[in-house]
């Protein structure tokens, strides 16, 4: 997408492969513009530039109009199938953070999940949405701070979704912008990278999985 999760994501599979000497034609950079904001046409811009070079894809969606983040979010998937088969890709790297995961818990909580909803996304393993193809999370431990401090420190360049931080524009949005933030609050230890609630909600993860 071009914001700090994908992007040290993607810093990160590239330097793998650099490091460990991996064939850089079996490395594919995927890039989905939505066409739902004047900004979208930047961001795809911004990734273009940044990744001259390399296997980029860029999925344009063509629908015209407001559309639903599920919506959105079938459109991306079902451009990820049809990638995958073109170019025989058989694992997707995406990049989830442990903030991510605990608002996916929450929401599927709300929405009456059983035990997999609670567990939500995992660092490895297999999507109903994506037939024959591996998902790797390789961030998930990291929460959105940390993936924030990263790149300051390494001087990784991203782009901000300014509809991230909009309350109304989807459930999510307003777990991550009015309920969650009060509970971060209540607990201790509160800094960039300690914090009892998110800690205690790893060690869940962790036993559970």
């Amino acid at each position: 997408s071009g914001g700090p999760d994908s992007m040290l994501t993607a810093y990160l599979i590239y330097g793998r492969f650099i490091r460990q000497g991996y064939d850089t034609g079996n490395l594919f950079f995927l890039h989905c513009n939505h066409k739902v904001r004047p900004g979208n046409t930047e961001d795809e811009q911004f990734i273009r530039s940044h990744f001259e070079g390399t296997q980029l894809i860029v999925c344009t969606r063509t629908g015209k109009g407001k559309t639903s983040e599920e919506e959105l979010r079938k459109w991306r998937y079902l451009e990820f199938n049809k990638r995958t088969a073109t170019y025989g890709i058989d694992r997707l790297t995406f990049g989830h953070n442990l903030t991510d995961r605990i608002e996916t818990t929450f929401l599927n909580l709300l929405r009456g999940a059983k035990l997999n909803g609670f567990i939500a996304i995992q660092q490895e393993g297999n999507h109903h949405l994506l037939p024959g193809v591996k998902v790797i999370r390789p961030i998930l431990e990291m929460t959105k701070a940390e993936v924030m401090h990263i790149c300051k420190e390494h001087k990784i360049p991203y782009r901000k979704d300014p509809t991230n931080t909009e309350a109304t524009t989807s459930m999510r949005n307003k777990l991550r912008n009015k309920v969650l933030p009060p509970l971060y609050k209540l607990s201790h230890k509160q800094t960039a990278t300690t914090n009892t609630f998110i800690e205690s909600m790893k060690h869940i993860y962790r036993q559970i999985d």
